[in-house]
């Protein structure tokens, strides 16, 4: 047994929790490797290379969602099955012509920088041959049994899973890295707390977080999707404080506010403005549904 897997139950010697570089944090992540199922590819090159050098059989590729420290490894796995969500279908097979896109990023200096940045991870498109849906079951092996959990939110087709004999539960990144991330053009904040919510009602013994790790309490877990729903509210809160019955207020006033980020990073050629302007347009959308605000004379005012 080579130390990047771990085995989580006794009664299955066929489940392993895979450590991720740099303990799972960004750009890298942990995954689950289910018999020959390996859920997301994000544990970096180094610790791929050590897999296939032990002779540890991987003929499946699970994607719980198109972000690139979750698919950074699939080059190393172009002549295996891959199964995503349909909702991600397109961006996985299309990544490097459309990330910059599903970033909502149009500035031209910014796109160039991310695209630069993408370059570096050597992430490659690939085919997704079999494309699931909530609530599928993917059989691995004789006994085991894969659950699909959609939930969006973070991306459209964000997925969790959960092996329904040992209980076993991958979060992806329900329980996120450091709080609740929907910067994407295809998140929802909206969706993301339904996701949240999903979660807590679900039975499992052990939970999977891709940039946490091995969570053994389930009381844990709810803590933690407790935590990201008060983070989401107290953004709420924030946000809203700028807002008045009279005076427009735009997105881009918002921005520079530092809501959702303490600081920008003034080399990142603003990717990170990028990401706060993206994830404040997702509170005004939903203030928007829920008649908080309405857009007036080239902003928003409160109702």
């Amino acid at each position: 047994m080579i130390d990047i897997m771990i085995p989580l139950l006794d009664d299955y010697k066929n489940i392993f929790f895979i450590k991720g570089g740099a303990n799972g944090k960004s750009p890298f992540s942990h995954s689950l490797l289910i018999e020959d199922f390996l859920i997301d590819t994000g544990i970096s090159p180094r610790h791929i290379r050590l897999l296939k050098r032990n002779h540890i059989e991987i003929n499946n590729i699970i994607l719980s969602h198109w972000h690139q420290d979750h698919i950074n490894g699939n080059r190393f796995f172009q002549d295996k099955s891959f199964l995503a969500h349909y909702e991600e279908r397109f961006i996985l097979e299309n990544f490097n012509n459309n990330f910059a896109l599903n970033m909502g990023i149009s500035n031209l200096d910014t796109k160039r920088w991310v695209n630069e940045m993408i370059k570096s991870f050597r992430i490659c498109d690939i085919e997704i041959d079999t494309c699931f849906s909530d609530e599928d079951i993917i059989k691995i092996g004789d006994d085991l049994k894969l659950k699909v959990i959609h939930t969006p939110g973070h991306s459209k087709g964000h997925c969790c899973f959960l092996e329904l004999n040992s209980k076993i539960l991958f979060l992806a990144d329900i329980v996120p890295e450091y709080g609740p991330w929907y910067a994407g053009i295809d998140s929802n904040l909206i969706e993301l707390e339904n996701s949240i919510k999903k979660i807590k009602k679900l039975k499992f013994n052990i939970a999977i977080s891709s940039h946490r790790g091995i969570m053994r309490n389930k009381n844990t877990v709810l803590h933690e999707l407790e935590t990201n729903q008060n983070i989401i509210i107290n953004r709420d809160q924030k946000i809203l404080e700028y807002f008045s019955e009279k005076c427009p207020i735009t997105i881009r006033d918002l921005t520079n506010k530092n809501i959702i980020n303490n600081r920008y990073s003034k080399i990142d050629h603003g990717y990170t403005i990028s990401i706060e302007k993206n994830m404040i347009e997702k509170h005004l959308n939903r203030f928007l549904k829920k008649e908080i605000i309405r857009f007036e004379k080239g902003g928003y005012i409160l109702q």
